[in-house]
């Protein structure tokens, strides 16, 4: 059949990213499925959050900074919660964005101003 010709061309690594990607397509089928679910609270579970610390490595990042403490700043998490923000070698604006956001979250910083020989 000259319209099956092409099967013959297919070799070993192409059938292996094949089937390897049709693992990978029914994992994450399988995992959307489960993060669409509706979540039950139990009021008692709430109670035992633990506290969460969120971590944010800043290299000139002024605006996608300022767009993520903004949206941290409407978290209602219950439990204790904490923003650590570490400014590495910043040179725009994102150190006065972190200072804008002081007052508004439970917020640390720190600033990284130099860096071991060889790191980049």
């Amino acid at each position: 059949m000259p319209m099956l010709d092409w099967i013959g061309d297919i070799d070993l690594p192409t059938i292996a990213s094949g089937i390897s990607y049709g693992i990978s397509a029914i994992v994450s089928a399988y995992w959307l499925a489960l993060s669409r679910r509706p979540h039950r609270k139990n009021s008692s579970s709430l109670s035992e959050l633990p506290p969460v610390s969120v971590l944010i490595p800043a290299h000139d990042a002024e605006s996608a900074l300022r767009k993520l403490l903004a949206m941290l700043a409407e978290e209602t998490y219950p439990a204790p919660w904490e923003v650590i923000v570490a400014l590495d070698r910043c040179t725009d604006g994102s150190e006065g964005v972190v200072e804008e956001f002081i007052g508004r979250l439970p917020l640390r910083w720190i600033r990284i101003s130099e860096t071991p020989a060889g790191w980049t």
